[in-house]
């Protein structure tokens, strides 16, 4: 598979969608009445916002996510912020000026987010746009955490994100590799792993 190769948004989103919404649901229980939350474009960040609706506490939301902010205007006790930007083709998620310029003046209680790929401690991504955002998002909040399923644990994706050392938590699922999660802990950051059952 090519290192720019990204599925559409809609197929993405069905993709191990049991797991994407067994983690979104871990990762809502961070969050507390009154939080500031920025939410990346990522289809398990949707699923923790929909967890987190659930849950029916108020929070002010700064998304760069035109889906994510649809879903969340419908919220009554969220405060729904769109950052700007341009919108690619396929895609649903803002980057570029100017919303790169305005998540700077951003001091968000948390970050959550995901990643194309992550390769040992290595995050990337397949546009350098998108990329360049998350770096933004995350530089923005006090506390970052990175939601992805346990088939992103692959080869890296064209151009680097960050690196796990940058964030606070990892969710991830039970299907991750031994090799993959040994990495993880070697950062000594926060690492939860939801397990997957036939109940999820």
């Amino acid at each position: 598979m090519r290192a720019t190769f990204e599925a559409e948004a809609l197929v993405n989103a069905e993709l191990r969608h049991a797991e994407k919404v067994a983690i979104g649901r871990e990762a809502a229980k961070r969050l507390g009445p009154g939080d500031s939350v920025i939410l990346d474009g990522s289809t398990t960040v949707m699923e923790a916002a929909k967890a987190a609706a659930e849950r029916g506490i108020p929070l002010t939301i700064v998304t760069n996510s035109l889906d994510i902010a649809q879903f969340c205007a419908g919220v009554n006790s969220w405060r729904v912020i769109v950052l700007g930007g341009s919108v690619r083709p396929g895609f649903m998620n803002l980057s570029g000026h100017p919303g790169e310029e305005f998540i700077k003046t951003i001091h968000a209680d948390l970050c959550l987010c995901g990643a194309s790929a992550v390769s040992g401690t290595l995050l990337t991504d397949n546009s350098l746009e998108v990329a360049s955002m998350k770096r933004a998002m995350i530089s923005a909040a006090r506390r970052s955490i990175l939601l992805v399923d346990s088939s992103k644990f692959t080869l890296a994706g064209f151009c680097t994100l960050c690196d796990v050392a940058d964030l606070d938590e990892v969710i991830t699922d039970s299907g991750i590799k031994p090799d993959a999660l040994t990495a993880l802990k070697a950062t000594e950051r926060k690492i939860t792993v939801v397990p997957m059952t036939s109940d999820n």
